[in-house]
């Protein structure tokens, strides 16, 4: 199995499943080849060598071009662009400077809920529909790669007592401690990240209780290594200043 197979064809090992939307003949079919004289005398072994002769911003922004990325859909939130990840399987430093960009350049959205970690995957078809999957985060996303991610918005959500009853048998301050020893696994792996260019973090609390529901987010204030984070959600002002302090780095 190639480099190629193996980056689409399995989630968050190497790259995200069905992520490659355009074929190779969009970038460099033999018709273009054909087209042009000069590509032709090409061989296909110069043109990596080529591409690598690139400055490395040049190289970064064919990246961006080629890869996958996440954009602001008008209803769902963040989705991901299905692109291309044939440039993967180039060589050595290409791939490890595509994945770079692949995993820094894009936002991944975390849902943090009483008995789970999850990475929330919803992708754009070209007809418009989002399809969506959940997986695990961080245990669904190759070890090596997941310091690589740069750009979080991670969703903590404190449910009622009815529903926590109904959903997880717990009710209370049951829920409030178990879902805050969620949030300190979750801070745990962070704080193995070498940077956090930014963090997003949504409270979705189902309670009334303000003040007990906030302290959900107190693990986040231990991170240290965030460029610039946001707090949102039912927290007081202050409170939300408090925790931004604390993750961003000085």
């Amino acid at each position: 199995m190639t480099v190629l197979d193996y980056e689409s064809s399995i989630p968050g090992r190497y790259g995200i499943r069905n992520m490659q939307d355009q074929s190779a003949d969009d970038f460099g079919s033999k018709r273009h080849l054909r087209e042009d004289p000069k590509l032709c005398s090409t061989t296909i072994t110069d043109r990596p060598r080529l591409l690598l002769q690139l400055p490395f911003e040049i190289r970064s922004h064919i990246c961006s071009y080629l890869l996958p990325t996440t954009v602001e859909h008008n209803s769902k939130g963040i989705v991901w662009r299905r692109g291309n990840v044939a440039i993967l399987a180039v060589n050595k430093q290409l791939y490890e400077e595509a994945l770079k960009i692949l995993y820094g350049n894009s936002t991944f959205v975390v849902d943090v809920d009483w008995d789970a970690i999850s990475f929330k995957y919803q992708w754009l078809l070209p007809s418009g529909l989002v399809p969506s999957r959940t997986m695990r985060f961080p245990d669904d996303i190759a070890a090596r790669n997941v310091p690589l991610i740069k750009r979080l918005h991670i969703r903590v959500h404190h449910v009622d007592s009815y529903t926590g009853m109904v959903k997880y048998n717990y009710g209370g301050h049951g829920l409030t401690d178990g879902l805050k020893s969620r949030v300190e696994d979750l801070c745990r792996v962070l704080k193995g990240f070498p940077v956090l260019a930014k963090l997003e973090i949504e409270l979705l609390d189902g309670n009334k209780d303000m003040e007990l529901g906030q302290t959900v987010l107190e693990p986040f204030s231990q991170l240290s290594n965030v460029h610039r984070a946001t707090v949102s959600g039912p927290v007081s002002v202050a409170y939300a200043r408090y925790l931004e302090g604390c993750m961003i780095r000085v």
